[in-house]
């Protein structure tokens, strides 16, 4: 009896993982990887370390070059990588150095005047920024920034999705404290029992809890 509830709720549990929808009808292209081929977990399955966040975005855009590009803003006291990434539809993309030159005129209302600042907002995409995870402690919103990015990427035959590539230039920073994020993983692996921090690991200024004080800032 016992090894029959257990197959059941085995079962169920493959079976609710099967139905799960990322978005209601939502039917997404098999060559877009998912977090779990390349992470291997689900999302929400484990907390996604600092480096596997990298390596899943640069992944997404390996798979769809002409819709997204990966840039460096600089580096954590610790050394890891700072990145944003642009999600837009082909067409945006193409036009990236045209839209930052606009978004640079209409910074400042000295030099553009009104009358050129609505030309240059009628031909231009909105641009829109969503930055992700700026306490190390924010465990479900870097995933949320992976969803995000694979949702707009791999949805197929999906009119909205279409719509918002068409008419948004998505800027997307999906963890702006990885440091921090790497001394939760560490210590909550450490409480479970999982840890797979490597063995020359040692705490630094930020995983005593003192706040990062320096950002090294690249241009791009």
């Amino acid at each position: 009896m016992k090894a029959s509830i257990a197959l059941l709720a085995i079962s169920v549990c493959l079976v609710a993982e099967d139905k799960f929808e990322y978005w209601p009808g939502a039917s997404y292209d098999p060559g877009v990887p998912t977090v779990r081929q390349v992470s291997g977990h689900h999302p929400g399955d484990r907390v996604t370390r600092p480096e596997e966040i990298v390596k899943y975005i640069e992944a997404l855009a390996a798979a769809r070059p002409r819709q997204m590009r990966v840039f460096d803003y600089g580096k954590t006291w610790e050394g890891r990588r700072l990145i944003y990434c642009i999600v837009s539809s082909e067409a945006n993309v193409r036009r990236l150095d045209e839209i930052r030159s606009g978004m640079k005129q209409l910074a400042d209302p000295r030099k553009t005047s009104a009358t050129d600042a609505k030309t240059i907002i009628a031909r231009m995409p909105a641009v829109l920024w969503l930055a992700y995870g700026v306490h190390g402690n924010e465990i479900s919103s870097s995933d949320a920034a992976m969803m995000t990015a694979y949702h707009l990427l791999a949805s197929r035959n999906d009119k909205l999705v279409d719509d918002v590539l068409a008419n948004v230039l998505l800027i997307l920073d999906p963890a702006q404290n990885p440091d921090g994020r790497a001394r939760f993983v560490h210590n909550f692996e450490i409480a479970e029992g999982s840890s797979r921090t490597p063995a020359n690991w040692r705490p630094s200024i930020t995983s005593r809890g003192r706040a990062a004080a320096r950002i090294t800032i690249t241009s791009t």
